[in-house]
């Protein structure tokens, strides 16, 4: 058996209690620390801000430093010497005396630092969560759609939106819409998480049936809640009304992304 701590945003996409039984039923046993690193960090954050006269660079992620690092800034930064949360909770698992002669495994959703080592990606569990006994608790599909949109030919989160391709590592489209507009759910299934996620603004991660992962990033308000099972042209949203009326839309098979225009409706 081995222990394992799984990183809080990666958590968070799934109910805690379906999470637990599936890593048991594939020889893992979660482990959770005894401190809360997460709040820990946030407030060692809001304390740089507040002491620092320049721009605070978030350091726990090491492409961001690196690059800036590398760069000729107008204005000078602060980079904090602030340990990300997967180290104070590696730290703590190495050193608690009943998992001292067990395998231990800290994850991340961030590659830079899993490239440090060899963590459990989150993209693993949808696939393996159909091979299971114990599937993500789901209502039975839905006979007949809501009304949805369908612009080109696609159906998407918005009516008659722009489209743009996003390229690069998660890549997907951006979609240009109307200030305050109705974002839809292009797909049925479960809400895994909604809340700000890092670099995205506000997000709703929603999983199929099928176990692809449509995510509706950007957006101005959420109307969708976490366990909530969502019909294909629910609204589940809004765009901001500020002025920026566009989200990202993407979808993921397995933790990669996939082409947006192709996966799965209804």
């Amino acid at each position: 058996m081995a222990y394992i701590w799984i990183n809080p945003v990666t958590a968070g996409m799934y109910e805690k209690e379906e999470l637990n039984v599936f890593l048991q039923e594939h020889g893992y046993k979660r482990f959770e620390t005894s401190i809360d690193w997460l709040t820990i960090i946030k407030d060692k954050y809001l304390t740089a801000v507040k002491q620092s006269k320049s721009p605070v660079i978030d350091v726990r992620c090491p492409k961001a430093k690196e690059l800036l690092e590398g760069m000729e800034l107008k204005s000078e930064v602060t980079f904090p010497q602030i340990y990300p949360i997967l180290i104070h909770c590696g730290q703590e698992g190495s050193g608690r005396k009943e998992l001292q002669n067990e395998t231990k495994i800290i994850t991340t959703p961030c590659q830079a630092l899993a490239d440090m080592g060899i963590p459990l990606g989150q993209g693993e569990l949808p696939k393996k969560n159909e091979e299971t006994k114990t599937p993500v608790t789901q209502k039975p599909a839905p006979t007949k759609d809501n009304d949805v949109v369908i612009s080109n030919g696609v159906v998407w989160p918005l009516s008659n939106p722009k489209v743009k391709n996003i390229k690069g590592k998660v890549s997907g489209v951006q979609l240009i819409g109307e200030d305050n507009e109705v974002v839809k759910s292009v797909a049925a299934g479960t809400v895994m998480y909604t809340g700000v996620y890092r670099g995205f603004g506000e997000i709703i991660f929603v999983q199929s049936k099928t176990g692809l992962i449509y995510a509706y990033s950007g957006l101005g308000t959420v109307k969708a809640k976490k366990g909530e099972y969502i019909l294909s042209g629910d609204e589940i949203g809004k765009t901001s009304k500020s002025g920026d009326s566009s989200i990202k839309f993407m979808v993921f098979q397995n933790g990669k992304p996939i082409d947006p225009a192709k996966a799965p409706r209804g």
